[in-house]
């Protein structure tokens, strides 16, 4: 019997970059020196360590792809925010909305498989995760006060609740 599990240097790949970042942000929100750097080191640890795992993957699934996707706009956001150069934030944002895509993979993954007992399909289960996401950007418009943010939390949760309804009838009917 084969344990297949994470080594010690690959949890500390990830995890020193992390901690870098975090504290990043903790110096740069307090104003206090080398924030920035610490930040840049550590967006870029972290591509390079998130880069080499994906290249050693055998069998590359769509959820490795969309990390390796948040872990390039993450830091090319991040570069571009600490440089001033324009767009900066609009790449960030796109890292944001990446980054719960793949939450919502994690949160839902057992349901973007076909459910044959229950009569559902994949298409119902991504309308559902994206139903979410509509509802995490809102939240996320409303936070910083964008225009458009109220229209995303409606329609996210009037699609989320067509879903359940839709659902609680398919359960029904069996």
């Amino acid at each position: 019997m084969e344990k297949r599990g994470l080594s010690f240097l690959q949890i500390a790949a990830f995890v020193i970059p992390v901690v870098m970042i975090l504290v990043g942000f903790l110096f740069t929100n307090m104003h206090w020196p080398y924030g920035q750097p610490l930040l840049m080191v550590g967006s870029n640890a972290l591509l390079v360590f998130q880069s080499i795992w994906f290249s050693m993957q055998k069998k590359k699934t769509s959820t490795d792809y969309l990390k390796l996707f948040f872990t390039v706009t993450w830091c090319l956001g991040m570069f571009f925010l600490l440089q001033h150069w324009p767009y900066g934030f609009l790449i960030r944002t796109i890292s944001i909305i990446s980054f719960f895509a793949l939450v919502m993979m994690y949160v839902f993954g057992d349901h973007l498989e076909p459910k044959k007992e229950k009569g559902g399909s994949v298409l119902f289960s991504l309308l559902q995760i994206a139903s979410a996401m509509l509802i995490l950007a809102g939240i996320f418009f409303k936070i910083m006060h964008w225009p458009y943010g109220t229209y995303l939390l409606i329609i996210g949760f009037v699609s989320l609740f067509v879903c359940f309804v839709f659902d609680w009838i398919s359960e029904e009917k069996e």
